[in-house]
């Protein structure tokens, strides 16, 4: 690839310790700046004046059009799949382009709700306070209530995408039965893959053992975990979300939980980021918390999946800025 000799700005708004911390190493032929939204703001405000691109974590605070109105800024490259941050619709009409990098969290979500699920079907949130005088009683009433293995067990996923598909197969890998709700896909899509049946929303949420959410978060999918479908799983199901908050209405999830209408709930994802004191998930009574596995949106942080969405992030943003090419456009 052949490059100019003029040296493009870049605005990075995630801290260069995170590139580095996992091996990478940001392209040298780019003036990168990196700033943070909110404590850098007047810098921020020259500075994307005279920038070609953005670059941003997909997980933040809203990011509104109006910041890029006067600016040079035409490309905006996000390191994650999810593009909620951001007005795509509006950034479009002046001509700005949206880049996310998908696919290189799958195996970590996959990885993330697969553990999950054995962390409560094998009840090991009971073990985390254990002491040695009450080993035998903790022992004694986790063989009394049933652990239980993956195989044979039912998987819902819900929204079939790279991470949902990515999902289903590491539970099929465990034996398990695997239930697709996603109304983009059809019959024919799933005909070669093996233990795997497309159902409605209700039949899945009704018979599945474990229910595993993999939508992006969107008017139609706002609170479409409610009350109401709650109430259709079995009292054993346990619910996973690690999409994004607001998919599962929290507090029909905080209630299920603490009256038991469930087994249990992995979840990673929040209505709002951090999460606000009153948060209903997080007054769920200390006798019932180990009902609930509560995270602070790491599903699909780790190494090696953080190694490949930067480093395919630069070259998506060298290729822009150099040749006026992108990969991965946001529609």
């Amino acid at each position: 690839m052949l490059y100019s000799k003029e040296t493009p700005e870049i605005l990075c708004l995630r801290p260069k310790n995170d590139f580095e911390d996992v091996g990478v190493i940001p392209p040298k032929n780019l003036q990168i700046h990196y700033k943070s939204l909110l404590e850098d703001v007047n810098e921020i405000n020259t500075l994307k004046i005279r920038c070609k691109a953005l670059v941003i974590p997909a997980v933040g605070d809203k990011i509104k059009s109006s910041f890029f109105t006067g600016t040079n800024i035409k490309m905006v490259q996000i390191t994650g799949a999810g593009f909620d941050r951001l007005e795509v619709t509006e950034l479009r009409k002046q001509n700005i382009i949206v880049c996310n990098m998908p696919g290189g969290s799958n195996k970590a979500v996959a990885e993330y709700c697969h553990t999950g699920a054995i962390v409560m079907l094998r009840q090991l949130l009971n073990l985390n306070c254990m002491e040695t005088e009450k080993y035998s009683q903790i022992r004694t009433n986790m063989i009394k209530t049933k652990m239980h293995s993956l195989s044979e067990l039912s998987v819902g996923i819900i929204g079939y995408g790279n991470i949902g598909k990515a999902t289903a197969d590491l539970f099929r890998k465990s034996g398990c039965k695997i239930l697709v709700f996603d109304p983009l896909i059809t019959d024919t899509d799933l005909r070669l893959e093996l233990k795997t049946k497309k159902t409605s929303l209700s039949e899945l949420l009704s018979t599945s053992d474990i229910v595993s959410i993999h939508t992006p978060i969107s008017k139609n999918t706002i609170n479409m975990i409610d009350i109401a479908e709650i109430s259709l799983m079995k009292s054993s199901s346990i619910l996973i979300n690690a999409a994004r908050g607001g998919i599962v209405n929290e507090m029909a999830l905080a209630k299920a939980i603490t009256h038991s209408k469930i087994g249990g709930a992995v979840v990673d994802v929040y209505s709002t980021e951090p999460p606000s004191s009153d948060n209903p998930l997080f007054m769920v009574p200390g006798s019932q918390m180990n009902r609930l596995l509560l995270t602070p949106h790491i599903a699909g942080i780790t190494s090696q999946a953080w190694n490949s969405l930067f480093s395919k992030s630069w070259e998506n943003v060298l290729g822009f800025v150099f040749n006026d090419k992108a990969n991965f456009v946001v529609n």
